[in-house]
């Protein structure tokens, strides 16, 4: 039996049973508790953006995203995006009936992102399930429910059966043929083959065999754009590795990627880019290729004049003289970045997760992100050359790297030379200040009621740079492993504690509230350091940050924790 065959046979013989749907509005700067259900998890973001955490692998949640998270699966949900996020939670249970067992593998390999189309019909049906029981769910709604209470779910169950079978046809691996969807996604396929043909959107919604209101809809959902955007932004694209690497006219540049004349394309171009496709075919000659931390090969400008950041070491180019025209500035606004010359003035908030339509907006000429994930890289690319930053290598690492690509290596060396004195001072005032054999430890909580022991991060590997033998075995050994961080149990706090205490008291307002609880708890009164009025709360957005700025910040302000120490310990 083939892998298509017995997939079908098993879609044949599942029953899909709803148990519970909810709506839920998720407030700017919450933090879900952590969630692990005995059944299936139907989740649709119906406006807003956010991110999952499933299994501890972060997720962007972008508007108009749909996910199934499989029996068991712990996930939680975290609103950074400066607005508030409206959710669908859908519980379901699948039954065999060959088996006549509860069904609980992943329906995917993949559980994330599933496509739903059209999301409007979706959603409609989704707030239909969600209505208060004999009430109209929604004026555009399909049919109401009967007030009679049995009936009511029976209707309800025959809805979930349709939102159920959309998501399946959609997103079945083995579907190759029929339907809206693959036809689609062929349509896109063709069009980045052809884009130098002249195609008309009469011309594709028929090859796609579906109505031009149809197609629009179908492709404006896969890509983000409407099908001629995305078919300009292709042609552009490709005009852009013309420009750079050849010296022909622009009439023939515009004519080998498909644009009718050369004032049409140069038009579109500066309406795409900001500038005309000369000013950018200078502006780029001078430029290089570099190998970024996640082994793309990318070309780049010499002088990038409008970057965007994303990542959590903004510092990092404030510190060589670059200021970006947007980063995502979540919970640095009391952060030391903010008090440098210029602060965070004229920078642009893109958000958190990465916001395609605000970046793209900036006009940027090279985008930097920190640990990307890969399956959204392309997406962001499509804007401007982009590269990956470890955000994770050691401070002088970065700041070299990042000096090389930038062209900012004298910057790079300026500050490496004022970093290592600064650092040398703190190693000389920790030996003195701080008892033989004392060792801290840092807790923090973060992604709502979460905590950790900092590792290789923030002001834990800021003592053990100070000091490598200020921190606990514990930590050392994290440290030694290259982690950033181990979370532990609430209970389990004491068991990690070194004579000495840190606590980062989190900007995020659910760990604030979470780290208060704690340090008015029995449990944490009870730790000897605790006792003995060695344990220090500490403020997050300056302390547990690490790019470039902070650790300047801190070095220069570690005297400040010293004598905290003493002043107690006397």
């Amino acid at each position: 039996m083939d892998q298509a065959r017995s997939h079908g046979e098993r879609l044949r013989s599942l029953l899909f049973h709803m148990l519970e749907a909810r709506q839920w509005m998720l407030r700017e700067d919450q933090v879900t508790e952590e969630r692990s259900r005995s059944f299936y998890t139907l989740l649709l973001v119906a406006s807003g953006d956010c991110s999952l955490y499933a299994d501890d692998g972060l997720i962007p949640a972008l508007e108009q995203s749909c996910f199934i998270l499989p029996p068991r699966q712990r996930w939680y949900i975290s609103n950074y995006s400066g607005e508030e996020v409206l959710l669908y939670e859908i519980t379901f249970k699948m039954i065999d009936a060959d088996s006549e067992s509860v069904f609980r593998e992943p329906l995917r390999p993949i559980h994330y992102n599933w496509r739903l189309f059209p999301y409007s019909r979706g959603l409609k049906l989704t707030r239909q399930l969600t209505a208060e029981e004999g009430q109209e769910p929604d004026s555009g709604a399909e049919s109401g429910f009967s007030a009679n209470p049995g009936m009511d779910w029976l209707n309800r169950r025959l809805v979930f059966q349709t939102l159920i079978g959309m998501l399946l046809e959609h997103n079945s691996e083995h579907i190759t043929s029929g339907g809206a969807l693959p036809s689609a996604e062929r349509s896109i396929a063709f069009i980045e083959e052809h884009y130098m043909l002249p195609l008309s959107i009469k011309h594709l919604a028929e090859q796609a065999g579906m109505p031009q209101s149809q197609y629009v809809s179908m492709i404006k959902q896969l890509t983000g754009s409407a099908p001629l955007d995305f078919l300009n932004q292709l042609r552009i694209k490709h005009a852009k590795t013309l420009l750079v690497t050849t010296g022909d006219p622009l009439r023939e540049i515009a004519k080998k990627v498909g644009f009718e004349d050369e004032y049409y394309f140069s038009r579109r171009f500066r309406q795409s880019t900001g500038i005309a496709p000369r000013q950018y075919a200078q502006s780029m000659r001078g430029s290089k290729k570099i190998i970024d931390d996640a082994g793309h090969e990318v070309r780049i400008p010499l002088s990038p004049r409008r970057i965007v950041y994303f990542g959590e070491v903004l510092g990092d180019l404030l510190a060589l003289g670059v200021r970006p025209v947007g980063s995502n500035l979540y919970e640095l606004g009391t952060s030391w970045l903010s008090e440098e010359d210029g602060g965070l003035e004229g920078i642009e908030d893109i958000g958190i997760p990465f916001r395609l339509s605000k970046a793209r907006a900036l006009e940027p000429d090279l985008i930097i992100l920190s640990n990307m994930d890969e399956r959204i890289y392309g997406e962001i690319s499509a804007i401007a050359p982009t590269i990956v930053y470890n955000s994770y290598d050691s401070l002088l690492l970065r700041l070299r790297r990042l000096g090389e690509w930038l062209g900012k290596g004298e910057e790079a060396d300026s500050f490496m030379d004022r970093y290592s004195l600064l650092l040398e001072d703190a190693k000389f005032a920790w030996k003195q200040g701080m008892s033989n054999g004392e060792k801290a430890s840092v807790f923090i909580c973060h992604r709502g009621r979460k905590w950790f022991v900092m590792g290789r991060l923030g002001l834990s590997e800021l003592l053990h740079n100070v000091d490598g033998t200020s921190l606990t075995d514990g930590i050392q050994a994290l440290i030694a492993a290259g982690d950033a961080y181990l979370m532990i149990d609430r209970q389990d706090i004491a068991k990690h504690a070194g004579d000495i205490l840190f606590i980062p008291m989190p900007e995020n307002s659910s760990s604030r509230e979470t780290t208060e609880q704690m340090l008015r708890s029995d449990l944490w009164l009870s730790i000897p350091a605790v006792r003995r009025g060695l344990a220090f709360v500490v403020e997050e957005s300056r302390w547990n940050l690490y790019d470039a700025i902070s650790r300047i910040r801190q070095l220069e302000h570690l005297q400040s924790l010293i004598d905290r120490v003493h002043e107690n310990r006397d």
